[in-house]
């Protein structure tokens, strides 16, 4: 598990201070939505209890992921597959941001703090490096072919963006797409094209960069998985989105369930085996 790794202690601390910023952003958007007492209470400072964690969330799972990728690769394919997956990230932000492809029309709001040239908050890449990995190491589970772990990742990906869509957009907001009107949220349809554009990408990159293999400790790619997840599906279920909390849901767990039947179907003794059918010898009549 992430405990035995040699930056067990630091790994455990970012862990505990992503679920601390998920439970924390969570709970600060209920009661921004359903306290008012509270609202009236905090007032402004009220909106920190939810961006702060949320910062601290970006933050904290690139983090764990360099320091997984330290260990597992080495340092200088580390820093590789960092400059590889957050370059591709930023570069498809900045074209949708400046001319609506591959994602749509969308400008990011000011929520994130800092931009890349105006446009990109700093932390988006990061994000983009982070996500992939993890959906990589999921990947890495299921097949070994380099082909199918790309469209597995990547299709990973645009479930998860199922979850963070709207949980980011009808929430604060992150970004702002340009025709509300789109089918999901206000989410064009070429959006998940050039999610999974984006993503096949940066994980053909990863592939080629290093030859991941199958972790030893499965437990990990699903575990980062889910906690990823969490936030967003935390925001939809107190926002009472409840069509995205369904898909973003099913979006979220299907690769997951894929992976535990796959593994499952890998042990010994796992399938239902037919019955042995015993023999019965005849009888020979005994002799008076």
């Amino acid at each position: 598990m992430l405990a035995r790794s040699r930056y067990a202690l630091l790994i455990r601390g970012l862990v505990t201070a992503l679920w601390v910023a998920t439970v924390t952003s969570v709970l600060g958007t209920l009661a921004l939505i359903h306290i008012p007492e509270v609202v009236g209470y905090l007032g402004r400072s009220l909106a920190w209890f939810v961006k702060v964690p949320t910062l601290v969330y970006l933050a904290a799972l690139p983090a764990v992921v360099w320091l997984l990728l330290q260990e597992e690769v080495g340092p200088a394919r580390a820093g590789a597959l960092l400059l590889w997956g957050g370059a591709v990230g930023l570069g498809a932000e900045l074209l949708g941001t400046t001319t609506g492809l591959p994602f749509g029309a969308y400008h990011y709001t000011d929520f994130l703090g800092p931009k890349i040239l105006g446009h990109v908050p700093v932390f988006v890449p990061l994000s983009w490096f982070a996500m992939a990995m993890v959906a990589v190491w999921l990947a890495a589970t299921v097949t070994r072919r380099t082909g199918w772990r790309i469209a597995f990742a990547a299709s990973a990906m645009v479930g998860w963006d199922l979850a963070l869509d709207p949980a980011m957009v009808a929430g604060w907001p992150v970004w702002v797409w340009a025709d509300p009107a789109g089918i999901y949220y206000g989410m064009p349809l070429l959006n998940l094209a050039g999610w999974w554009l984006t993503s096949a990408i940066i994980v053909a990159g990863y592939l080629t960069i290093v030859d991941l293999p199958a972790s030893a400790r499965r437990r990990r790619p699903v575990y980062l998985w889910l906690l990823s997840a969490a936030l967003p599906l935390g925001l939809i279920v107190v926002q009472g989105l409840w069509p995205a909390a369904v898909l973003g849901s099913v979006g979220v767990v299907l690769p997951v369930l894929v992976v535990w039947v796959v593994q499952r179907s890998r042990i010994p003794g796992a399938r239902s085996r037919p019955r042995a059918v015993a023999s019965v010898a005849p009888v020979t009549p005994a002799r008076s």
